[in-house]
Parts: C-alpha cells; sequence; structure tokens
C-alpha cells in the first residue's frame, strides 16, 4: 500500500493595507453607452439654436449708468466701497460719480436712503453686467428679503448704451427710473445733458424736477467720496438740515433763499428784487 505524502499548507494570502490609495482618473476608464441609430430621418430632431442678445458682450466698450443706494448700518462707507468694488472689476471703467444724496425711502417705512450715479464704460455683456453688480451686493451683505425693503447695498443698471429690453432678470432701461428723483436728481447733478431713453425717458435734469419723490431728495453732498459728511449712518430723519460747504454739500430745497446760515445752497431761489433774480455771490 503507498501512502500519500502529507499536504502543504498554502502559503498565507497576502493583507491588503487599510489604507486608501486616491483615486487616479486616468486610470478609469468610462465604457460608452449604446450610440442610438439614427438612420430614420424621423428619429432625428431639427431646431433653431436661440441666442439670448443680453449675454453678448458689445464690439466697442459701452455708456452705462449705475444707480447706488443703502440705508443700513455705516452706509456712506459702504457705497464709497460699492464704488470701489466696481472700478476694481474686470470690464468695468469708472468715469465719473455723483454726489451723495440723502432721500426719504419710497415702499415700506424705513431709514432715509443715501444714494449716488456712477458713470461707467463697460465691455461686458449686459447680464454679465448684471452678474458683477449682483457681486458688489453680496460681498457687502445684501439680501433680498422684502420688495422695496432695508438694504445694505442696492446696484441697479439703470441705462446701458441704447439697449431696449425686457426679460425676466433684466429690464433695460431700469422701468422706474423716469420716476425716481432719487436716481434722477444725482444723474443730472453729475450729467446735466444726460438722456434717459426708452418708454417716459426725456431729459434727466427735466425728469427730476417733475418726479413724484422730488420733495424726498433732503440734501446733496459733493465731496463724501474724500471727506466724511454728517447724517450718513443710517439713522432716520425728518426733516434734517443740509450740511454746509464745509461739509461738502448743499440743500436742494432750503426753506430761505440764498446762502442759509448753515452753508446750504439753492438752485432755485424765489424772484425778489422785480428784475428776476437775487443778488448773491458766486457759488464757490
Amino acid at each position: 500500500m503507498q501512502v500519500a505524502p502529507p499536504t502543504q499548507a498554502a502559503p498565507p494570502v497576502p493583507v491588503a493595507s487599510s489604507a486608501v490609495e486616491p483615486w487616479d482618473p486616468s486610470a478609469t476608464q468610462v465604457m460608452p453607452g449604446p450610440v442610438p441609430d439614427y438612420d430614420d430621418p424621423a428619429d432625428v430632431v431639427t431646431g433653431e439654436i436661440v441666442t439670448d442678445p443680453l449675454d453678448d458682450a458689445p464690439a466697442a466698450p459701452v455708456e452705462v449708468v449705475l444707480a447706488l443706494g443703502a440705508n443700513l448700518g455705516a452706509a456712506q462707507e459702504t457705497l464709497r466701497a460699492a464704488v470701489s468694488d466696481l472700478a476694481g472689476t474686470r470690464g468695468i471703467e469708472v468715469t465719473d460719480v455723483s454726489p451723495l444724496a440723502r432721500t426719504a425711502a419710497v415702499g415700506p417705512e424705513q431709514p432715509d436712503y443715501l444714494n449716488a450715479v456712477v458713470l461707467a464704460r463697460t465691455t461686458l455683456s449686459p447680464r454679465d453686467l448684471l452678474r458683477a453688480t449682483q457681486a458688489v451686493e453680496h460681498a457687502h451683505g445684501r439680501e433680498r428679503a422684502e420688495r422695496w425693503g432695508p438694504r445694505t447695498l442696492d446696484v441697479d443698471i439703470v441705462v446701458y448704451g441704447s439697449v431696449l429690453a425686457v426679460t425676466d432678470d433684466l429690464e433695460l432701461p431700469h422701468p422706474r427710473a423716469h420716476e425716481r428723483a432719487f436716481v434722477l436728481e444725482p444723474w443730472s447733478q453729475v450729467d446735466p445733458q444726460a438722456v434717459l431713453p426708452g418708454l417716459g425717458g426725456g431729459p434727466v435734469a427735466a425728469l427730476a424736477a417733475t418726479a413724484p419723490d422730488r420733495g424726498g431728495v433732503r440734501w446733496l453732498a459733493l465731496d463724501w467720496l474724500t471727506a466724511a459728511v454728517p447724517g450718513t449712518s443710517g439713522v432716520p430723519v425728518v426733516d434734517q438740515p443740509a450740511p454746509g460747504y464745509q461739509d461738502g454739500g448743499y440743500d436742494p430745497h432750503p426753506a430761505a433763499p440764498g446762502y442759509p446760515q448753515d452753508g446750504g445752497y439753492d438752485p432755485h431761489p424765489p424772484r425778489t428784487d422785480g428784475t428776476g433774480a437775487v443778488p448773491r455771490t458766486p457759488r464757490p
């Protein structure tokens, strides 16, 4: 009888390391799925690719008007920073900035606003400009909790060249610009010859003089980008006196004609001498 030799034990199976090796995308092969058979022309869907002109960048820089507003927190500092942010955005060249206006809020009861208008040139498409302005708003804590409610910063596109457009997310020119003195008054100050295009448009200075909320423009500050202006902290005010020339401002609607004691300037004083004008020293 032959006896079989004893069975040898199998060598131990090496245990894989517990460390997970990083995934290498180049080592992964993705198998394509089945390719549809389009031999039958009835299975082919034809159509036209629709493009939105508001996504098209302009062939040359376009003149734009942006309206800024804020009524929460340190509003003057926020608006200063917003102007700087816009100037630092690629595709936007800020060319001029209006005086700062303090205006009564339109809408729910809330603090007065500080408003300004920025003139600029842009190589961005209208919708890319919209995204850029919204990014500046977001950087300063903008929240859209209530329509026409208080806000840390609002940046609106008022005019984009001569473009007239209405879409779900953008309307050009701004649909209410022609009736908003808090936009029209500072705009007319920085560009007296400006014209608002579109329905309801016209010379901006004339529109400012007839705007329904023109009485809510409390005062204008001229040098607000370089000097602090009193009364710009977002606290509600009622009949606050205008800052004087030493503060870089004037009151467009003072109680007295000429140069009032607080240094305010009345651009439209009543005629009192019978010949057509109030004698005054030329405005500095």
